[in-house]
């Protein structure tokens, strides 16, 4: 089952239902979508509008999403991740 980091996810997402005032974007990315994943989803996102992607080939990705590379130049990674977020 895929359950290894539901304890946290739960954690994650309750805490963004508490503090945050406005409905944050939760993109949620797996190679797979199994019954388990559909089952967490329906329990903790409920309310929330779920629009699956999905690509036949996992080195392409869908022509309605656009690639881009992001180079971090020795910067930490999280704060090049809120660099891209906050754009």
């Amino acid at each position: 089952q895929d359950t290894f980091y539901q304890k946290e996810t739960s954690k994650l997402l309750q805490g963004l239902q508490e503090d945050c005032r406005v409905k944050p974007q939760v993109i949620i990315v797996g190679a797979t979508r199994t019954g388990a994943v559909s089952a967490f989803l329906r329990r903790h996102m409920n309310q929330t509008e779920v629009i699956p992607v999905v690509t036949t080939d996992a080195h392409v990705p869908p022509k309605h999403l656009e690639q881009v590379f992001v180079p971090t130049k020795g910067k930490r990674l999280l704060s090049v991740l809120y660099e891209v977020l906050g754009e």
